[in-house]
């Protein structure tokens, strides 16, 4: 099976790698080596991992690595014209720290194999922020595929109106409350993040995002 870069694989059992999913960032094939990403829930800033590519094609072979899909946050995926003009500065804002960083074809090769380097301190001195703040825009734009939209503000976990929310596997909202105990209520499922993309696109143009989510 052919590896594709921002490719999601659900690895287990391959030692020097936690069970999860990771996300193939690049492919060294000169080095015979993959680069890899750790998709996970933690607020914790994570470091991209190398990984022989002989090795993980095994993994491949042996059922250690599956191929998987990843969701991305809906709101990533709307096009420009959908998207608050403030919410694209501030995207844009956070490309401008790491584009440098990310355009250089080797930044992951070098991070992975010197962890002790001082590149990105001496690149956020010169961008006059913090290292923290650029390895949290690197963290997205890994992350969530490496686009720019990885990179616009997330207002999933807010609420109140106007905002929105990602849902779990528990059904929203009060049960249903029957006068009649013999009938059966269906059990009803929450709305996905591929559910709100489409009715975003079917808004009346003067409606405000988010009334009817």
């Amino acid at each position: 099976m052919q590896v594709e870069l921002n490719s999601v694989w659900r690895v287990h059992n391959l030692d020097g790698l936690e069970d999860g999913l990771y996300r193939v960032l690049q492919l060294y094939t000169k080095e015979h080596i993959v680069i890899l990403f750790p998709l996970l829930e933690s607020k914790a800033l994570q470091r991209p991992l190398k990984l022989d590519f002989d090795f993980f094609n095994e993994a491949i072979k042996t059922g250690n690595s599956e191929l998987r899909s990843y969701e991305l946050p809906y709101y990533q995926l709307q096009s420009e014209d959908d998207i608050s003009g403030s919410y694209l500065v501030k995207r844009d804002e956070k490309y401008r720290l790491i584009s440098e960083l990310v355009s250089d074809p080797y930044f992951l090769l070098n991070l992975v194999e010197q962890p002790r380097s001082k590149a990105i301190s001496i690149h956020a001195k010169a961008h006059n922020t913090y290292v923290q703040n650029i390895y949290r825009a690197l963290n997205l734009y890994w992350k969530y595929g490496q686009e720019r939209n990885a990179l616009l503000p997330s207002y999933k976990n807010s609420g109140g109106r106007g905002k929105s929310r990602v849902a779990g596997v528990a059904k929203r909202g009060s049960p249903i409350q029957l006068s009649s105990p013999s009938i059966e209520v269906p059990e009803g499922v929450n709305t996905t993040e591929h559910d709100k993309v489409l009715f975003l696109k079917a808004y009346p143009p003067h409606e405000p995002t988010g009334r009817y989510c």
